[in-house]
């Protein structure tokens, strides 16, 4: 195969990805807004399970080297939250993450999901930040970019709330607000706890 047609079909795949995730995160972005931390609730009997979306499953890499499948994290709710050590709102929110670890760490899955690549975060620059802040709640690394393709991430940090049946409740875009993820939190949780 000549260069010139190694480039067009670069080229080619490259337009096909992007569209691909256009679509997924006009799905997303359509919904999933900050306000909607607010609005929109699974525990909500006017929620039908034909109007909820499925939260796509990815794989990604454990702080210890194993894999760690979304899917596989059945039973319980899930707070998903995409970040990069090299995110200014990322550093910001991460106290409260760690917080609300601590907190309901038993009651929901936290996945907190270092994308590698997004403003040249490496997989050895996130360890060194974790390390550093002493950050205990469960991470993982995206090293393909699978998890970001998968929700047509655009946008750092990114977060959703999956209930323990795997649709996702609520989600922003940005930085969230300490009351903003106790919102969301409360939305997975049953009534009094």
């Amino acid at each position: 195969m000549s260069s010139k047609m190694k480039w067009v079909f670069a080229l080619v795949a490259t337009v096909v990805v992007l569209a691909g995730a256009a679509v997924v995160y006009q799905l997303f972005s359509a919904q999933y807004t900050p306000e909607l931390l607010e609005a929109q609730s699974s525990k909500s009997e006017s929620t039908s399970s034909a109007s909820r979306i499925k939260a796509p499953d990815f794989e990604a890499v454990g702080l210890d080297g194993n894999p760690v499948r979304l899917s596989a994290l059945s039973g319980k709710p899930v707070v998903l939250n995409f970040w990069s050590s090299k995110c200014g709102p990322c550093r910001q929110e991460m106290p409260d993450f760690q917080e609300a670890y601590q907190e309901y760490g038993d009651q929901i899955h936290f996945v907190m999901v270092n994308s590698i690549g997004a403003f040249g975060e490496t997989e050895e620059s996130g360890r060194q930040y974790l390390e550093k802040q002493k950050y205990t709640f469960p991470a993982c690394f995206d090293v393909d970019q699978e998890a970001v393709m998968a929700y047509g991430i655009q946008a750092f940090p990114t977060t959703y709330f999956i209930d323990a049946d795997g649709y996702i409740v609520t989600g922003a875009k940005g930085m969230l607000t300490q009351s903003n993820l106790e919102k969301g939190i409360s939305m997975l949780l049953p009534a009094g706890e």
